[in-house]
């Protein structure tokens, strides 16, 4: 979706991430004059856990920043206590 000047927004996939199909993410993606932000509302997996995949979330999104033309890279996201961490 494009939509104020000129910022292309669309909803974060796990690709995004470098994350396992099987996670469940939630959030969105923003492109506009060479900056990304990648907002991540939530991350949830199952019984397996993220395992290695958090690892790699960083560099995934560079990757995914470089590709769209941004030279700036932002992300925001907050952490909620589930008792699990």
């Amino acid at each position: 979706m494009i939509g104020r000047a000129g910022t292309t927004t669309r909803a974060l996939v796990t690709a995004d991430l470098g994350l396992a199909e099987s996670v469940f993410v939630n959030g969105s993606v923003s492109v506009r004059a060479g900056k990304m932000a990648v907002y991540i509302d939530q991350i949830a997996a199952g019984a397996e856990g993220l395992g290695f995949g958090v690892f790699r979330m960083l560099q995934s999104m560079k990757l995914l920043a470089a590709a769209k033309g941004a030279n700036t890279l932002r992300v925001e996201t907050s952490v909620e206590e589930t008792g699990r961490l």
